[in-house]
């Protein structure tokens, strides 16, 4: 409850930091509606000359693209730029050391200091509009336990982005600088807005069994039409949990060897 309700105040400072300057707020809102739009519109170009892609229709790539900004969206208003942009800008600078004498978390104020009030008012009304557009025009009848599969699902994808991001960010403290490889991330991220069965060869197997971005948002999407891939579903859940465990011991040993800004 004690982290809860610090995440309730920094929430509260991210509101009060973004709408001190209403133009760019807005501006930033309405970026954010048409980067959505414009993803739709990518690939209602491409059904216009097919009406299948590698076994998705039209209709099932709208449910993709939602699950695929549902889960961005908890990723970069919370953790993503905290992990990739301000750690290491304060292992520069010196400011992390004073993370060090807080009686809270190390790990959970790299994680959430700053929190995206952008992001969450933009990203969650895309979000909420995309799936009523999808339930309103039936376009699923999902039943209860695959909408709770799905959300599992999504918490999954969520803590296995979590965990690559930490461990990258961990590294920070030798090299002292992730924001090249935060953005190499980005790139490689955005290839879950596709279909998983669409890759082929080495890319296959890249995106979907060495780190599986391929299956982060595809998995969760499968379950609401109805295909529950017991091997996709398997791999994500058994890579994830390693991939957590090696990144908080990694993120441990990190921190143990870190000798300060000042040292």
């Amino acid at each position: 409850m004690r982290y809860f309700r610090l995440f309730k105040t920094l929430i509260k400072f991210g509101f009060i930091r973004a709408t001190a300057y209403p133009p760019s707020f807005f501006a930033a809102i309405i970026g954010k509606v048409l980067r959505i739009g414009l993803t739709l519109v990518f690939f209602q170009a491409i059904y216009l000359h097919t009406s299948i892609l590698a076994g998705w229709n039209y209709s099932d790539i709208l449910v993709l693209t939602a699950s695929y900004f549902t889960v961005e969206a908890v990723i970069i208003t919370t953790f993503h730029r905290n992990l990739m942009f301000w750690l290491p800008a304060r292992l520069q600078d010196g400011s992390f050391d004073f993370f060090l004498t807080k009686p809270i978390s190390p790990l959970f104020q790299t994680s959430f200091k700053i929190i995206d009030a952008f992001d969450i008012t933009a990203s969650s009304t895309s979000v909420i509009l995309l799936w009523w557009y999808i339930f309103s025009k039936q376009i699923i009848t999902p039943s209860f336990l695959e909408i709770g599969v799905f959300l599992i699902l999504s918490a999954i994808a969520v803590i296995f982005v979590f965990s690559l991001l930490l461990i990258i960010a961990s590294a920070s403290f030798w090299t002292i600088t992730a924001t090249g490889t935060g953005r190499l991330f980005e790139s490689v991220f955005r290839a879950a807005r596709f279909p998983g069965d669409i890759f082929k060869g080495p890319a296959r197997i890249a995106l979907l069994y060495i780190v599986p971005v391929g299956l982060v948002v595809s998995a969760p999407a499968d379950v609401l039409l109805g295909k529950f891939v017991w091997s996709h579903i398997s791999f994500l859940i058994i890579f994830t949990a390693i991939l957590s465990f090696t990144a908080f011991r990694f993120w441990n040993y990190a921190l143990r060897h870190y000798s300060s800004a000042s040292s």
